[in-house]
């Protein structure tokens, strides 16, 4: 079992691996075609993501969210694909 910190000070929690997961990659619009197939093939290297989903882009335009879920195993396996995402061209934030 993991503790989790919740952003701004809440309550930490207990996850318990294996674990559902649902990522929220903040990319820039205009990068997303480009970084969609990079971000499935590394979340594939760590198990069986469901198939990435679009939102429309940001009141601006300038970003755009993309959804997929999954088991995460362990939450080493959550850090190193949080920390894999956050390198790949486009990919401005991993929630």
């Amino acid at each position: 079992m993991s503790t989790l910190s919740i952003p701004g000070g809440g309550k930490p929690s207990e996850v318990q691996f294996p674990a559902p997961w649902e990522f929220r990659i903040i990319v820039v619009a205009a990068e997303a075609d480009a970084a969609a197939p990079k971000i499935a093939a590394l979340l594939s290297r760590f198990g069986t993501p469901s198939p990435l989903r679009k939102t429309e882009a940001s009141k601006t335009g300038k970003y755009q969210t993309l959804f997929t879920s999954m088991t995460m195993p362990d939450r080493a396996s959550l850090d190193a694909i949080a920390k894999e995402l956050a390198v790949i061209p486009g990919v401005k934030m991993v929630l």
